[in-house]
């Protein structure tokens, strides 16, 4: 069963995107690499990077390996904010 999208679920996504893109640009790998070094078809990156698609939990997690960084999460409900480090 899929957990079922929020405002807040969304904007926390879209926060995690938005970092992982700023991480993928301070390490100067382009959008291009990144999709063959995580085994992704041309341009994937960067639908995922503007949202027009979504990474699957898989390609995310290949993402996140790709960048060598790690997600954290912060459960509390005030700040509604993950890091990636």
């Amino acid at each position: 069963m899929l957990m079922p999208e929020t405002p807040g679920s969304l904007a926390l996504y879209d926060e995690l995107i938005d970092q992982l893109a700023e991480k993928r640009r301070e390490k100067n790998i382009s959008q291009r690499d990144l999709d063959e070094i995580i085994g992704c078809a041309s341009g994937l990156v960067g639908k995922w990077e503007t949202k027009s698609r979504r990474p699957s939990a898989w390609n995310l997690a290949c993402w996140i390996s790709a960048l060598r960084c790690k997600v954290y999460v912060d459960g509390q409900e005030s700040e509604r904010q993950g890091r990636t480090s």
